[in-house]
């Protein structure tokens, strides 16, 4: 049972930065969690695989699409106005993971303060 607690874990710290990069691989690697045979080592090769792609304008806009779903109804308007910019006027990916890494310490949500994705940025 260590084993599998270990992959969900390790899953859900990895699941935005391989959504970012890869949608498909974000698709496979969820199917593959959903089996009851698989390996640490099989998933962490398939991570290793899935973050070696490069993301695209769209990957990031549907990473961020999902994060936000965390705050928008607890969000300030001040915050969904800024968010709404920072989706529509996409010119770097930072920009986007810093503004939804300030909202997760803001408000207090350990799973995404967990995200490989958005820790460099808290």
């Amino acid at each position: 049972m260590t084993q599998q607690r270990d992959m969900q874990q390790l899953w859900a710290s990895e699941k935005y930065r391989v959504m970012y990069v890869h949608q498909n691989s974000y698709n496979t690697i969820r199917h593959f969690m959903a089996q009851p045979d698989g390996t640490l080592q099989q998933l962490q090769q398939l991570l290793d695989n899935a973050l070696k792609q490069q993301p695209s304008r769209g990957s990031a806009i549907n990473t961020f699409d999902h994060i936000w779903g965390y705050f928008k109804k607890y969000a300030t308007p001040k915050e969904k106005e800024h968010a709404q910019q920072l989706r529509n006027h996409f010119q770097n990916a930072d920009e986007l993971w810093s503004f939804l890494a300030k909202l997760a310490v803001h408000y207090e949500v350990p799973y995404l303060k967990n995200s490989t994705l958005l820790l460099p940025y808290l």
